[in-house]
């Protein structure tokens, strides 16, 4: 999956977007670089946008490597928010796979409008 993403440390907001087919190393690789990023602010808000992915190869096994690396950030991630938006149901029902098996680990949602996304990330901690 071709991903860029935007750091804004004035705002602690980080935007991805993603397009193309998602492959589990393109993904797992995405989130360790933002977890890893030295600028990453305490209680960030995290926009990934999703509706542009076109197809997926990820598998539960992917949904699994996807919480250890929450876990091994765990101190670093705990006051973050992310909001994940999808534009396929397909694409929805993976996202909500990996807040199903993450959620106690890190704060994160999935979404089919931009706008909840949005609202979400604005809330309060």
């Amino acid at each position: 999956m071709p991903y860029d993403y935007q750091l804004d440390n004035s705002e602690k907001y980080i935007l991805v977007k993603g397009w193309g087919k998602i492959e589990p190393y393109d993904l797992l690789a995405n989130i360790e670089q933002i977890f890893q990023e030295p600028a990453l602010p305490e209680y960030f808000r995290q926009l990934v946008d999703l509706r542009k992915v076109t197809g997926y190869n990820i598998f539960f096994k992917d949904v699994q490597d996807f919480k250890n690396i929450c876990n091994r950030y765990r101190e670093k991630i705990k006051g973050g928010r992310i909001a994940v938006v999808a534009g396929s149901d397909n694409i929805y029902g993976i996202c909500r796979m990996m807040e199903s098996m993450a959620h106690d680990v890190v704060n994160i949602r999935s979404f089919r409008d931009m706008d909840e996304a949005m609202e979400f990330l604005d809330s309060a901690n």
